[in-house]
């Protein structure tokens, strides 16, 4: 159900599919992921804990990890899927 709440508002299945698992696995959030949980206060992410799960995902996705042009910093479980979204994908010749 989260990976169709977020679709019909043009998110990307395969990214919002991946970073709930990724979430509930290996970062080992015990509960359910909403896109609106604070990363830090509602899951319990520390700020290390997200940079490591956008790199995580942005690689797992094949996707540019551009640590500088993050505009904002990640608040909500919907900010990062929307910077893993806005991060272009990586070309077949492993060029962006």
């Amino acid at each position: 159900t989260f990976t169709a709440q977020l679709e019909q508002y043009g998110f990307d299945p395969v990214i919002t599919g991946s970073t709930f698992r990724y979430l509930r696995e290996v970062q080992l959030v015990p509960f359910p992921v909403l896109p609106g949980d604070d990363l830090e206060k509602d899951l319990g992410l520390a700020p290390e804990d997200v940079d490591q799960s956008v790199r995580d995902l942005t690689t797992a996705l094949r996707r540019v990890h551009s640590p500088g042009l993050q505009p904002t910093p990640l608040i909500t479980v919907e900010d990062l899927i929307r910077l893993l979204q806005a991060s272009p994908r990586i070309g077949r010749t492993g060029a962006a």
